[in-house]
């Protein structure tokens, strides 16, 4: 669940082997820190780098996937995806593939409302029992007031619960493109900062000779500036660090 939800909405992992911590943040939210760049230039150690044009298993087309159910047609309604234009990636691949499937509407009272089938009525019109197998949903719960309230019993004539805010679960709503799991709109929302990096992606692995102040006061949400790259990098991996010693840092170059 924690990977799905760090997957649907762009968030990054940052780890730190020093302090055994792990950080999770949205590019943008590196990206403008830009003006609070570290300048760690004087901190680089000649011993050589190395850089990577690709990021990751990255392709020219990354799809963004919902599991599919036979019963949601028609197949990848809310699907998306990222392209990379660099021609020496793979063709196609999986970005990540949710766990959940995506869900229609349905109308209701003036609205729509989620729409999960598990009763087959196609050829017995007063069936109760379900039938239709499903894959895992994810919704979005709204609570919404009713004037006339929904009374819950236990199937019998006593009342157990009368109740005048109920939760109108839905995956999507069209217009409302803040307020939709569809990955498309999840996409525009989260990932621009992203598909900006991809498109001109560099990672480099250099040798700093960090300070204890610099590990106590490291922020991995504040990017660093590399005079001698002339580049904004978002700091990616630090190896462990020892005092006096020369640090293995891995970098993003951002924009």
């Amino acid at each position: 669940m924690l990977k799905d939800t760090l997957q649907r909405f762009g968030v990054i992992c940052q780890t730190d082997n020093t302090t055994k911590t792990i950080n999770f943040a949205f590019f943008r939210d590196i990206v403008n820190n830009i003006p609070k760049a570290l300048d760690w230039s004087t901190k680089c150690l000649d011993q050589g780098k190395t850089i990577s044009f690709q990021l990751g298993g990255y392709a020219q087309v990354n799809y963004m996937k919902y599991k599919e159910d036979d019963n949601v047609l028609p197949n990848g309604f809310a699907d998306s995806q990222i392209s990379v234009k660099d021609t020496t990636l793979p063709a196609s691949a999986n970005l990540f593939e949710s766990q959940f499937a995506p869900t229609l509407n349905r109308p209701w009272l003036g609205g729509t409302i989620a729409q999960i089938t598990k009763i087959d009525t196609s050829t017995d019109a007063n069936a109760a029992d379900f039938s239709i197998g499903t894959q895992p949903r994810i919704l979005i719960d709204e609570k919404r007031f009713v004037t006339t309230p929904v009374t819950f019993t236990d199937g019998g004539t006593t009342r157990i619960l009368n109740n005048d805010f109920i939760s109108v679960p839905y995956f999507y709503r069209d217009g409302l493109p803040e307020d939709n799991l569809r990955f498309n709109d999840l996409r525009l929302k989260y990932y621009p900062e992203l598909e900006k990096i991809l498109q001109q992606s560099k990672k480099v692995v250099r040798w700093l000779l960090l300070t204890p102040r610099d590990i106590m006061e490291l922020d991995l949400l504040i990017p660093v500036y590399l005079q001698q790259d002339s580049c904004y990098y978002y700091i990616n991996k630090i190896d462990s660090w020892r005092k006096g010693q020369p640090t293995k840092v891995e970098l993003v170059k951002l924009g």
